[in-house]
């Protein structure tokens, strides 16, 4: 009871309810999207700044208890850092910007191209972050920290080859600064896939879009064919019942000879029955005299009209009056042939009274 219940309400819907709840859905993908967008964005920051921090506690806890007095065994620890899967480059800077020290997976350094202001990397305990863009293009995920030693603790002595020497006298330099250490990550990957989730959910949407689209071409399409159905089918009906209704016999025969239509005024004129003389062919049902007729009917609209007598099981011989025309469509194709039957008895018999009274002696 209920099924039915129910199927009978879903044939009773509106046939918009599933293009509404189309468009409703690509609505809650479209804010989902941008939730998830959003969300994804806010993850990967924090988890960035979360590896950043730790790589940057790591390596103050290295310096403090094991790493004093060679810069090259500073420089080790840095490219030791920088090495890590996650990590594009290890830079120590003073507080100008200037790199004093730095430690990367690659011979060349990304970092090398983005210049820092002096107060682009405040002298704080604090861990900050930042995205930064070389002149290349690339995006990296910057986490910088305020060292708590100086360069001098890092670094006390020297060392005799001519690169260690270079680099110590670029960190004691800034001796009496506490660099800042930047740790830079790749962010393309993350990136890379946050637009994969964005594409994947445009393209669920534009799915959707067009679902709804087709569905509102195809329900305007569905109810002009219907509308189109109803009015061929109310002007057959109307067709049918006038020539039903006309005083005149009228048989309708194919380009096959079957015949397709016939009235009860023909049937009665003719003594056929509507149910056997419907689709046999015409020259088995129809008398000679009418059905030989078709012969002559040539050109659409010019038919033939001849006089002739029909057998009658009831009252004799009749004279009926046949109209053959040719039917063609609107291509001009040949479609069958029409034939108008006109029962004359009337006529005559008003001709032959008339006859008499104009014969009767004044």
């Amino acid at each position: 009871m209920e099924l039915r219940k129910l199927n009978q309400w879903m044939a009773s819907a509106s046939p918009w309810l599933p293009i509404c709840m189309s468009f409703i859905l690509m609505a809650v993908i479209f804010f989902q999207t941008i939730e998830l967008f959003n969300r994804e964005k806010q993850h990967v920051t924090t988890l960035l700044n979360e590896k950043g921090t730790m790589l940057i506690a790591s390596f103050e806890q290295e310096i403090g208890t094991g790493m004093h007095g060679s810069p090259a065994a500073l420089h080790r620890l840095m490219e030791k850092t920088a090495s890590r899967p996650d990590v594009s480059y290890l830079l120590l800077k003073d507080g100008s910007g200037t790199i004093i020290a730095r430690g990367e997976r690659n011979l060349t350094s990304p970092a090398i191209d983005i210049q820092d202001s002096p107060a682009a990397l405040p002298l704080s305990g604090d861990f900050n972050w930042r995205i930064v863009e070389t002149k290349t293009g690339t995006r990296y995920f910057e986490v910088f920290k305020t060292a708590r030693i100086s360069v001098s603790d890092m670094s006390e002595k020297p060392v005799s080859s001519k690169k260690t020497t270079r680099s110590t006298d670029s960190l004691n330099s800034s001796d009496h600064n506490r660099p800042v250490i930047v740790v830079g990550m790749d962010i393309a990957p993350f990136e890379q896939a946050a637009t994969a989730d964005l594409h994947h959910n445009i393209s669920m949407m534009a799915i959707v879009f067009l679902t709804g689209l087709t569905g509102i071409i195809s329900l305007i399409w569905s109810r002009k064919a219907a509308r189109s159905r109803r009015m061929l089918r109310d002007t057959r009906a109307f067709a049918a019942e006038t020539i039903s209704s006309l005083p005149m016999g009228v048989i309708i025969v194919d380009r096959k000879r079957h015949i397709r239509y016939i009235n009860d005024t023909a049937g009665g004129l003719l003594g056929l029955r509507l149910s056997e003389a419907f689709g046999a062919l015409a020259r088995d049902k129809l008398p000679h005299s009418i059905w030989r007729l078709h012969q002559t009917a040539k050109a659409p609209g010019k038919g033939v009209e001849k006089e002739i007598r029909v057998d009658s099981e009831q009252s004799g011989p009749i004279p009926v009056s046949v109209i053959v025309t040719r039917i063609y469509d609107r291509e001009n194709n040949f479609i069958g042939f029409l034939f108008i039957l006109k029962d004359l008895t009337r006529i005559r018999a008003l001709e032959s009274e008339i006859g008499a009274r104009n014969n009767r002696p004044h």
